[in-house]
């Protein structure tokens, strides 16, 4: 499954990234060891770097386009595939985000997001 058996070099890229990206101890916790779908980490990074560029709210075309200049020649490879951002999936409307939504949709704008973060995981 793609979220158990990542491409090495994928693995490492993301690790990078979040030592670049996330300044946020328990975000930095919840997108390496929680956020293990490429739909997960990569919806989460494409956001807060978006976010970062001042874009209040962006579209799925813009999510992929910051993807492939991140992941470049691992884009659309083993465990990155295109078709498995589900960018809609990690909206906090949705029920398949598995308790990290990380986006929420724009009302009225098809396709368009704002960028939230992962949600603080609760103590027992």
């Amino acid at each position: 499954m793609e979220g158990q058996s990542m491409n090495p070099a994928l693995e490492g890229l993301k690790r990078d990234l979040a030592d670049k990206y996330i300044h946020d101890p328990q975000q930095i916790e919840i997108f390496l060891t929680k956020a293990t779908q490429y739909k997960m980490w990569a919806n989460y990074i494409a956001g807060l770097i978006l976010t970062n560029e001042n874009h209040r709210q962006f579209h799925i075309t813009d999510i992929r386009r910051v993807l492939k200049r991140l992941l470049g020649n691992l884009y659309d490879g083993l465990g990155a595939k295109e078709s498995g951002i589900l960018t809609q999936d990690m909206a906090d409307t949705s029920n398949w985000h598995f308790g990290y939504p990380c986006l929420q949709k724009v009302d009225g704008k098809r396709g368009y997001y704002t960028f939230i973060g992962f949600p603080e995981e609760r103590q027992p």
